[in-house]
């Protein structure tokens, strides 16, 4: 692997782009501006390109990265249509460069109803831990994997938000599929997840004094990792 690289892709015909997420990288955090770009064309050879800058966050404390995202819409270029997109670190990488997943799309889709407020999100670093016969201090080996889940409900009350929720679970054919989420933790950044568990029930939780039923869901979704923790440029 190089240091330096250029990831092109051809989409076909020209489609709309407004979101790019890098997840499990190992960019460096921190490079200067227009080190790592996004290039749009309609030409295959990029002549004369669209460039937009990409922002690396910071590593976090167990040196796993922060997933990138370049979103065009909340950064007030709007939505692009191109056919043709080029993704490079322009300055060299403090190491060879790792990517565990690409992902290009048109942009966000909001939930009909917000997450409640008591939405759970958790995460995990799973080791082995050998312990002597003689009952001593054990020794532990990580497995430099970090999975991650978030959990949480949501209530609605017409039927075409109870159905635009199923559509997005068989759309995932349940835990099959990953997809991107933006949950705006503290640690503002995508993930990219599946489904935690291939059943997504409904709960008929009360009438309201309008005849309305409100609905509860449930969602519970497992973080995708994409391959172990890279060498950290940033750690």
């Amino acid at each position: 692997m190089d240091t330096t690289v250029a990831i092109v892709g051809d989409l076909g015909s020209a489609l709309p782009i407004g979101l790019l997420v890098l997840v499990h990288h190992n960019f460096v955090s921190g490079l200067s501006p227009d080190a790592l770009v996004l290039d749009l064309d309609d030409n295959s050879s990029f002549t004369s390109p669209e460039t937009f800058p990409i922002t690396v966050p910071d590593y976090q404390e167990d040196d796993f990265p922060g997933n990138i995202m370049l979103d065009l819409v909340a950064e007030g270029y709007g939505v692009k249509t191109y056919r043709y997109f080029r993704v490079r670190n322009v300055s060299a990488n403090a190491v060879a460069v790792s990517i565990g997943e690409l992902i290009l799309c048109a942009g966000w889709r909001e939930l009909p109803v917000d997450f409640r407020v008591n939405a759970e999100d958790d995460e995990s670093h799973p080791l082995i831990r050998n312990v002597s016969e003689g009952g001593g201090v054990p020794t532990k080996y990580t497995h430099e994997y970090r999975p991650r889940w978030l959990r949480g409900e949501i209530l609605d009350t017409t039927q075409d938000d109870d159905e635009r929720i199923r559509r997005w679970n068989r759309a995932a054919r349940g835990e099959m599929w990953p997809f991107l989420v933006h949950p705006h933790l503290p640690i503002d950044e995508p993930w990219y997840v599946s489904f935690d568990g291939a059943r997504l029930p409904r709960k008929r939780l009360f009438r309201t004094e309008q005849g309305l039923v409100v609905n509860g869901w449930s969602l519970a979704f497992e973080e995708q990792a994409r391959g172990l923790v890279p060498e950290p440029s940033g750690a």
